[in-house]
């Protein structure tokens, strides 16, 4: 990548800026970075964030545009505006990759999310309860039955 890569599309809080996402979305991005858990807003005050975004970008060979889709993707994941499930078919479209590559820059992905793992499910089970499945019965075998 060339040196002269504006470094904020690597940046999950400053990628805004630089898209033509309108005011409004930026508003409500910062709104919900702000209501995060802990260790999530972290993840994007965290100044290893933009360098880890910047180096899967690399492992990839993407493009600026492609970086900073990504960038966005990641970004709203982790707020819950779009669904982890998602996500391989987001970066295939918005990244314009072919489905195998994909799967391997999501995995990336949630490899980067892995010290906040736990907390962005809870962010996408509240986000998204429609789509994930829930068990809300215990694993008990009713024996009587058998």
């Amino acid at each position: 990548m060339e040196n002269s890569i504006d470094p904020d599309i690597f940046d999950p809080v400053k990628v805004s800026y630089i898209t033509n996402e309108p005011s409004e979305l930026r508003d409500e991005i910062l709104d919900r970075i702000h209501k995060l858990p802990e260790k999530v807003e972290l993840f994007f005050y965290n100044t290893k964030t933009p360098e880890a975004i910047q180096s899967i970008s690399n492992r990839f060979t993407l493009t600026p545009t492609q970086s900073m889709f990504l960038t966005c993707i990641i970004r709203d994941v982790a707020v819950g505006m779009t669904y982890f499930g998602d996500m391989v078919k987001e970066i295939q479209e918005k990244l314009d990759v072919p489905e195998d590559k994909a799967r391997q820059i999501a995995q990336a992905v949630t490899e980067l999310y892995d010290f906040a793992l736990e907390d962005i499910k809870k962010i996408q089970v509240a986000a998204f309860p429609d789509r994930i499945k829930q068990t809300s019965q215990p694993n008990v075998i009713d024996l009587r039955t058998k």
